[in-house]
């Protein structure tokens, strides 16, 4: 993601040449399409003069002047810091390091003294801020913009070399889980690469830094090197954090207060709010200077990314900083919970260091004046052929490509088979064909057939009669008679469990090396229990878990798993049923580095 300094510095230039040539109205479409297409261009690099980068960030966001603090160290924070001001008698003077109130613009002047790793050696750096903090009111002494060297820069410093270092503030998902003990970690780059464009990519650029071995002349009068070119301002100490409301004896307010909390002191769809506590809700300027400057502060909770679901039995889509609960309602359906997100003012910066050679960036002009030398009349030169003639034969090349058809022969495949004919012819004997039956005239041929026909009807007899078998079936009755059956059942007008959970922290700002103080609070809503209530936190890489910290006022267990990202996912499993209209409380602490 672009800063929005740097965003208006790729689009600058190319905006300024379309205008020219058709004009501010009739160039929109192109001027978009333009910007589209454009790749990434900076203008600015560390071999620009100190002041350009701080002029173009002021022409381009005007903003009310505010005074950013700046700490500059001294090596190992032995020696004495002078900030110069605008006149030749106005300086700040500190012993090993000082904090000054600078504008964004102008270019500091500055100077290191009296380092016993460097005896009489004086150092002269300048700072130039393109961009600034925006702490919450009266904190902003807590959090100046460090500005340190270490002794490899010195060195190269000392030995005729340029540094140039840019100053950024870390952008929280892209943060390293690394401690340092120096007070600006610091990453060299090659001097071919833009160290501008590096700390963009990283986060958000706030300064430049130069420190060369440029000394003040030994002549005296007024030497530009020991004068600033903007006012600055002494640094007043923090304002002290003002004592939080009493609390109940779990460490938070009351399941009412939740209830109760207006939609318009706490508003839900502010991410940075914490629902129900009011007095932790930024009003007015803070809110929109959370939502706009996001990477100043350091967040854990909610559901950050990719949606947090089930895949059968496991649960998928756990970014660090989230923090969910899960759950059974009595009818076996599984649900989850993600808490509200917690956000602390706590931004962490760090440098892209360019450390330039001698033999970088150098020029060598003509003689302004020439010399004519005549050569010795009798100096004769020979000079060989430089003409150089290659023949190369002719390489044809014949390729000859056979033909790719393809022919198949198929044999006949008919079968012949004779099928016999399969006509049946039965001859019937018309029975109604006698003459005797039609006419009742007797003929001789016709005897047989009648007298067949006598010798069957005499069969009919009392001592020769045919045997006849018959079945009667009677019609069967079938009754039942079935007993009245009655179903008594018990409706369960009891609301079904619902989990409400709730995160906050102790603090609204941290520094480096704070400790604070996490607690969950869990309410089943309903009045039906709830069961396998298990609560995980995905701690972002700038939280440390803080060993044995963990409390718990249900009994259950607390399983830790690193989460492959520098830091730890904690997972509380509780023991027993979450009873309907009951809670629960967890704390942790966590160290923020």
């Amino acid at each position: 993601m672009l800063s929005p300094l740097a965003t208006r510095w790729l689009s600058t230039p190319l905006s300024f040449a379309l205008a020219l040539g058709c004009g501010w109205l009739a160039c929109d479409t192109a001027l978009g399409q333009a910007k589209s297409r454009a790749p990434r261009y900076f203008p600015l690099d560390q071999t620009v003069a100190p002041g350009i980068a701080g002029q173009w960030a002021r022409e381009i966001n005007p903003q009310v002047p505010v005074f950013q603090p700046v700490r500059l160290h001294c090596p190992d924070d032995q020696g004495e810091v002078t900030f110069f001001g605008m006149g030749t008698n106005d300086a700040l003077v500190f012993a090993n390091r000082g904090d000054a109130g600078l504008l964004v613009g102008p270019v500091y002047r500055c100077k290191l003294s009296g380092m016993p790793e460097y005896p009489g050696v004086e150092l002269f750096p300048s700072i130039e801020l393109i961009d600034r903090l925006h702490p919450p009111a009266g904190q902003a002494g807590r959090f100046p913009i460090p500005v340190s060297f270490t002794t490899e820069e010195i060195n190269a410093v000392l030995n005729g070399q340029l540094v140039v270092k840019v100053i950024y503030v870390e952008q929280p998902d892209l943060a390293l889980p690394v401690d340092h003990d120096e007070p600006l970690r610091t990453q060299e780059i090659e001097s071919r690469h833009n160290p501008l464009a590096e700390a963009d990519l990283l986060g958000r650029p706030v300064a430049i830094v130069r420190l060369g071995g440029r000394l003040p002349d030994p002549a005296g009068g007024d030497d530009l090197l020991l004068r600033s070119h903007g006012p600055m301002q002494v640094v007043a100490p923090p304002a002290p954090v003002a004592a939080k409301r009493k609390r109940s004896a779990t460490g938070v307010q009351p399941a009412s207060h939740v209830d109760n909390c207006p939609p318009e002191d706490c508003p839900q769809e502010d991410a940075f709010c914490p629902p129900c506590e009011r007095i932790e809700c930024p009003v007015g300027e803070v809110r929109l200077i959370s939502k706009q400057y996001p990477d100043e502060y350091l967040c854990d909770g909610g559901d950050r990314n990719h949606p947090v679901h089930f895949d059968n039995l496991n649960m998928l889509g756990l970014d660090t900083e989230d923090t969910v609960a899960q759950y059974r309602d009595d009818t076996g359906k599984k649900h989850l919970k993600p808490t509200n997100k917690v956000c602390l003012y706590a931004p962490r910066l760090a440098a892209v260091a360019v450390i330039q050679h001698l033999n970088e960036g150098s020029r060598v002009d003509r003689a302004g004046g020439h010399t004519l030398l005549q050569r010795t009349p009798n100096l004769r030169s020979r000079v060989a052929t430089l003409d150089h003639n290659q023949r190369n034969g002719t390489e044809r090349l014949v390729t000859r490509v056979r033909g790719s058809g393809l022919e198949s022969r198929s044999a006949a495949r008919e079968v012949e088979l004779d099928v016999a004919v399969s006509t049946h012819v039965q001859a019937l004997v018309a029975m109604g064909a006698h003459s005797f039956l039609r006419t009742g005239q007797f003929k001789q041929v016709e005897e047989p057939a009648v007298a067949d026909g006598v010798q069957a009807a005499g069969t009919w007899t009392k001592t020769q009669f045919p045997v006849i078998s018959g079945q009667l079936e009677s019609t069967g009755e079938m009754v039942s008679r079935n007993a009245p059956t009655e179903l008594v059942g018990l409706e369960d007008k009891k609301q079904i469990g619902r989990l409400r959970i709730v995160k906050l922290a102790d603090k609204k700002q941290a520094e480096k090396g704070d400790i604070v103080t996490f607690t969950i609070r869990y309410d089943n809503l309903g009045e039906r229990p709830l069961t396998e209530v298990t609560i995980t936190d995905n701690l972002t890489t700038r939280l440390v878990y803080v060993d044995d910290s963990a409390t718990s006022d249900r009994d259950g267990r607390l399983d830790t798993v690193d989460n492959g990202e520098g830091s730890l996912i904690l997972r509380w499993t509780f023991d027993k049923p979450l009873e309907g209209k009951t809670g629960g409380v967890v704390t942790f602490q966590a160290r923020v580095r």
